[in-house]
């Protein structure tokens, strides 16, 4: 079954990531997210690989 690819699939996509990130960094400080650099790295790559679709798109 193919995905249509429409309006409401991309919302879907980027409410999902957004979802991810906020779940995972419910209890995170910004001390504790300045120090950990893999968890800061994650993040930011998920929203700037996210925004890049968004821009494509």
């Amino acid at each position: 079954m193919d995905n249509i690819k429409n309006n409401i699939y991309y919302i879907q996509k980027i409410r999902k990531d957004l979802e991810f990130i906020v779940e995972h960094m419910r209890d995170v400080s910004m001390e504790e997210l300045n120090v950990n650099e893999v968890l800061l790295d994650s993040m930011l790559f998920r929203m700037i690989l996210r925004f890049q679709k968004m821009q494509k798109g």
